[in-house]
C-alpha cells in the first residue's frame, strides 16, 4: 500500500540487491526457435548497453555522495516560520544547489537523478528536452518490476505526478555552454559598451548571466559525451572550484587545433585521438583523476571531487 505522503524516490530506489545493473551473461533471454542469438533485437549493442545510464548514475552517487546529502537537505520540510522566512530572504546564489548537467541530450541521466534520487537538476543544452517523456519511455520500463508497478499505481491516481515532480526538480537553460561568453575578454566587453551606447541590448547577456549563476550554484558539473563542450566544462569547474565529471567522446581535432598534449614518450603532439584528448584534459591540473567506467563505448571519465589530490 502506497502512503499518500510517501515520496517517489522511496518507491523507486534503483540500487536494489535483487536487481543488479548487469545481469548474469548465462541468464540472457533466449528463444530456442531463433538460434544461438535468440531474439536478434536483444542481441544488439543497444540492448547489451541498456543499463549504461543506470550504471553511470550509480557511479556518480558513489563518487560524489555529497549530492545525495544535499538532496536530503533540500527536501527537508521546514515547519518553523522563522526558518521559512530565512529561506525566502536567502539570495539565489546561496540557495540549495543543483547538479549541472551540460549537453544532457534527452535527459536520461537527469531523469534518473531527479525522480529516482530526489536531486535538483539544471541542464544546459541548446535543444529543449522533454525529460518527463524520457523518464516514461526510457527509465520507467527498465526499473525493477515492483517499482514500476508502484509508480503506475501512483500515476493512475495522479496522471501528472511525473510532470509535477520534474517541474519541481528539473530546469533547463536552452543554450550552448560557451565559457568565453560567460567570462568575455576585453574586446567583447568593449563591444558590449558600444552596443549600450547605441541603445542596443547585448545579445545573450541574460543567458550568460544565467550560465554564470548555474555554475556558481552547482554542487557538481556533469558532461557525459558533451562533445565540443567537454573542455569548457573542465575549465569552468577548475575556474569556479567545482567538483565535476566528464566522459569525453568526440575529439574534433580540426575544430580545436591548438590543443597540445605531452604523450607517454615525452613528446608534445597535437591532440588527435581520444586517448590523447583524455590525457590532455587530465594534465590540466594535478588534482584531476582518470578512471574507466563500467560501461561500454567511450567510458573514460575525467573527474575531481573538489577536495582530494592525486596520490
Amino acid at each position: 500500500i502506497i502512503k499518500e505522503d510517501q515520496d517517489v524516490p522511496d518507491l523507486i530506489h534503483e540500487n536494489e540487491e535483487d536487481e543488479c545493473a548487469f545481469k548474469d551473461k548465462n541468464n540472457k533471454d533466449k528463444d530456442p526457435k531463433k538460434g544461438k542469438r535468440g531474439n536478434r533485437k536483444s542481441a544488439r549493442h543497444g540492448s547489451r548497453n541498456q543499463h549504461r545510464h543506470k550504471s553511470l548514475v550509480k557511479w556518480i552517487l558513489e563518487t560524489f555522495p555529497h549530492i545525495t546529502q544535499q538532496a536530503d537537505n533540500n527536501n527537508e520540510k521546514k515547519n518553523d516560520k522563522e526558518e521559512q522566512a530565512e529561506e525566502e530572504a536567502t539570495p539565489k546564489s546561496k540557495k540549495p544547489q543543483h547538479v549541472l548537467d551540460v549537453a544532457g541530450g534527452k535527459g536520461e541521466v537527469a531523469a534518473r537523478l531527479a525522480i529516482c534520487h530526489n536531486i535538483h537538476i539544471l541542464m544546459v543544452d541548446p535543444r529543449p528536452a522533454n525529460v518527463s517523456q524520457t523518464f516514461m519511455n526510457s527509465v520507467l520500463p527498465r526499473l525493477p518490476r515492483k517499482w514500476r508497478d508502484r509508480i503506475k499505481s501512483r500515476l493512475e491516481e495522479d496522471p501528472c505526478m511525473i510532470h509535477d515532480l520534474m517541474e519541481e526538480r528539473f530546469s533547463q537553460i536552452t543554450a550552448f555552454f560557451d565559457l568565453s561568453t560567460i567570462h568575455p575578454d576585453n574586446d567583447k566587453d568593449d563591444k558590449k559598451e558600444e552596443e549600450k551606447e547605441k541603445g542596443d541590448t547585448p545579445k545573450n547577456e541574460s543567458t550568460n548571466q544565467s550560465l554564470h549563476q548555474a555554475i556558481q550554484n552547482a554542487s557538481l558539473i556533469l558532461g557525459i559525451h558533451a562533445d565540443g563542450a567537454t573542455e569548457a566544462i573542465v575549465d569552468a569547474a577548475l575556474m569556479y572550484n567545482k567538483p565535476f565529471m566528464v566522459v569525453p567522446c568526440c575529439v574534433f581535432p580540426s575544430l580545436f587545433q591548438t590543443r597540445m598534449v605531452k604523450d607517454e614518450d615525452g613528446v608534445t603532439r597535437h591532440v588527435r585521438s581520444h586517448d590523447q584528448f583524455c590525457r590532455y584534459l587530465v594534465q590540466k591540473d594535478d588534482r584531476l583523476k582518470m578512471e574507466v567506467l563500467p560501461i561500454e563505448g567511450r567510458n573514460v571519465a575525467i573527474w575531481w571531487d573538489g577536495v582530494t589530490l592525486n596520490d
